[in-house]
């Protein structure tokens, strides 16, 4: 680089020849870096001569050959080295092996295949030579021979080499997507050096100098491709984004079929019209001299010339502006198809007959489902699995709860019997022989459950003390929490080790591993056994199971996860928790989340209606706002809340939903995923999308419904037959 920093200003100007560049010494030994030995030279000239006229003047310096070798000996000795400094054969130092050869017989072949032809046409050679009996096909069949000389050998030896390396990928995971890989590269390596002779031998012709032709050959053949592989990379999402009602993820065989791809019609394109002009118009450009145009003179040479040239460009335009306008055409009709708006068609609810019974309706949620213990005892499930419309799990009809967390579910039969079963086989197993269970609580990995003698029992993973023991392995055999006999209820929050517990004296206590909000950052600690929340004892249960609310005495609920400090039995809960309702009126409580920060809180009240408070989470140090009443309805009994999704139910025996919808595929338009993403584009590309958008769609690929529809409908009979139909 200073070499050639020191010769640049100086290679361009006229100057009289310094006396010491004749010195006989001098020039024989720059010539001699070209050509080797004159008697060896000479000779390798008359066999050149032999076969082809041009290929004796293409190929004259004798050495060219042997600075590829050169180079290809240096790589190889550069691998060498670095494989014995690291100690075994290393994947990163094959790939970037091949990918210095591709690069270097590539850029060398760009600069090598147009040299003697740009320099044959600026020197005025080709007004003499084409007025000899050497026709333009000598011409470039002897430029093809000495790029043939020069270069066949070394990209048949890098070839190997390349196949070599591509051996050695080891047995792993990835193992086919690398050798699809160097496969793709080496084809697209042999392609390419097809491509570029023509297009380098083309472009010498065309260009004002030698270097110009080089540029421009490398954009058109090396990085073309590349650019129109980066605008499929950002286009795909997009579209499917905007069109597609699924989520996407790009796999390698997409990426590297379109990379392999764009390059082979590239280079496909560039190589036809190389080889077109060569062939027909290879004299014309030869023989003319570069000169420039003004930026419109081939517009005004059309218009100004012959009739012929004339009624030719007439049609041209035409021709052009029929192509402009249907492409007018369909991108609008896109853009409307795009923007309309979207038809919902909602599922007809579920009709099912139910024995006459005054037992209530029970729903438990889990992050993709729902679970419904009906007034008839019987068990369904909706959502987990793809489960749509709601199905039921086997046939008792002697359910008495049930519990979820991720694929494992947890219940009890009317007879304190406790049963465990996996959500994707449906196959409950009965756990131990004890009939005196009366509730149970799935977590992520373990699980609590109350026997009727008020002790609370354990199994399950014990990594973060979650069984309430303190620290010790993990238990397969359930194990009694403590030695208390006053337990009331237990929580476990979703997707946590944090564990929430009412004792019979109104207090609550917590272990296992407990989550803190705090100043906008997130902290952890660990209580290997019971510590009390906070010192309030009027607590009577729990109002929402998915994220810990707890309800008091007076009908306030406190939202106890993530908590705002540690807990102890001092603590006020106004400074651990936060108040999420103070309606002594609610009959029923659940929450929503819309997002991940933002929701809504619903409540039923005792005069049936159903009123929602917006809310973010975590809740902590925000004001509670008003609450909305939602619809006209004045018969709703019930309302469950889970992470995204909402079901209620009024007096008729419905239970609707709403919120994200298990038996929904999403339907949102890409007018409204457009002016989603111009929402996310104004706030920053790494801003969330404003709740509004997220309640009518979800990245699971379901619909998100904003008001209740009806999931099923509930008809009560005294006919055991007709409730089995």
């Amino acid at each position: 680089m200073l070499l050639a920093c020191r010769l640049a200003p100086r290679s361009w100007q006229d100057k009289p020849v310094a006396p010491r560049s004749l010195k006989p010494k001098r020039a024989r030994r720059r010539r001699w870096w070209r050509e080797g030995r004159q008697q060896r030279a000479s000779a390798f000239r008359k066999r050149l001569l032999a076969v082809n006229a041009y290929y004796w003047l293409a190929a004259r310096p004798y050495l060219k050959a042997s600075y590829v070798w050169t180079s290809l000996g240096l790589m190889g000795f550069w691998w060498v080295f670095t494989t014995f400094m690291i100690g075994h054969i290393d994947d990163a130092a094959n790939y970037t092996l091949a990918v210095l050869l591709n690069g270097l017989l590539k850029l060398w072949l760009i600069t090598e295949a147009g040299h003697q032809l740009a320099e044959d046409k600026r020197s005025g050679t080709f007004e003499l030579m084409l007025s000899t009996p050497l026709t333009v096909r000598d011409i470039v069949r002897g430029q093809w021979l000495a790029l043939r000389w020069q270069f066949l050998k070394p990209l048949a030896v890098a070839v190997v080499a390349e196949l070599a390396l591509m051996i050695f990928v080891r047995t792993r995971a990835d193992a086919a997507q690398c050798r699809w890989t160097w496969l793709a590269g080496i084809l697209m390596l042999l392609a390419d050096a097809i491509t570029l002779a023509w297009v380098a031998m083309s472009a010498a012709l065309t260009s004002k100098s030698h270097g110009r032709a080089t540029v421009k050959t490398a954009a058109g053949i090396l990085l073309l491709p590349w650019l129109l592989f980066g605008v499929v990379q950002v286009a795909t999402p997009l579209c499917i984004f905007l069109f597609s009602m699924k989520s996407w993820e790009s796999h390698w065989r997409y990426d590297l079929g379109w990379w392999f791809g764009l390059g082979i019609v590239v280079d496909i394109l560039f190589l036809g019209v190389a080889r077109r002009r060569l062939q027909t118009s290879f004299r014309q450009l030869a023989l003319e001299p570069w000169a420039a145009k003004p930026r419109w003179a081939w517009l005004w040479d059309e218009r100004t010339g012959s009739p012929e040239r004339q009624t030719a460009f007439r049609v041209k335009l035409r021709r052009m502006a029929v192509g402009a306008v249907a492409l007018l055409a369909a991108g609008a009709g896109v853009i409307l198809y795009a923007i309309r708006p979207s038809r919902v068609h909602l599922p007809n609810p579920v009709v099912i007959s139910v024995l006459q019974s005054n037992n209530p309706v029970r729903v438990f949620f889990e992050q993709g489902g729902v679970l419904f213990i009906l007034s008839d005892g019987s068990l369904w499930r909706w959502g987990q699995n793809g489960v749509s419309p709601p199905q039921q799990i086997g046939t008792n009809h002697d359910w008495a709860q049930v519990s979820t967390k991720f694929d494992s579910a947890l219940g009890i039969h009317s007879d304190g019997t406790l049963w465990t079963w996996k959500l994707d086989r449906n196959e409950p197993k009965q756990v131990g022989s004890d009939h005196d269970w009366v509730e149970a609580r799935a977590g992520n990995g373990f699980f609590f459950a109350r026997k009727r003698d008020d002790t609370l029992w354990a199994s399950g993973n014990n990594n973060e003390n979650q069984l309430g023991n303190g620290p010790g392995p993990n238990r397969t055999v359930a194990v009694q929490v403590g030695t208390n006999r006053d337990w009331k209820a237990i929580n476990t929050v979703a997707s946590s080790s944090h564990v929430l517990a009412l004792r019979a004296d109104g207090t609550l206590w917590t272990w296992g591993s407990t989550n803190y909000y705090a100043n906008g950052t997130w902290f952890s600690t660990t209580n290997p056994f019971p510590t009390q929340v906070c010192r309030e004892s009027n607590w009577v249960g729990f109002a929402d199971e998915a994220r810990s609310v707890a309800r008091d005495q007076a009908g306030e609920s406190w939202s106890l996860f993530p908590l705002a400090r540690a807990p102890g039995a001092d603590v006020p809960v106004s400074a651990i928790g936060s108040l999420v309702s103070t309606n002594t009126a609610v009959s029923a409580f659940g929450r929503l989340f819309a997002t991940n920060w933002t929701g809504a809180t619903y409540e039923t009240r005792s005069n049936g209606t159903l009123w929602a408070t917006p809310n973010s989470w975590p809740p902590m140090n925000a004001p509670m706002a008003s609450p909305l009443r939602v619809g006209q309805r004045s018969d709703w009994v019930s309302v469950w809340g889970g992470y995204k999704t909402m079901v209620g139910l009024t007096a008729d025996g419905t239970l609707w939903t709403w919120g994200l919808d298990f038996g929904q595929a999403s339907h949102m338009s890409a007018g409204e995923k457009l002016r989603m993403l111009r929402e996310m584009i104004a706030n920053g590309l790494g801003s969330t999308p404003p709740s509004s958008y997220f309640l009518n769609y979800d990245w699971d690929g379901f619909q998100a419904q904003k008001e209740p529809r009806p999931l099923f409908r509930l008809v009560a009979t005294n006919s055991a037959a007709a409730s089995a139909r």
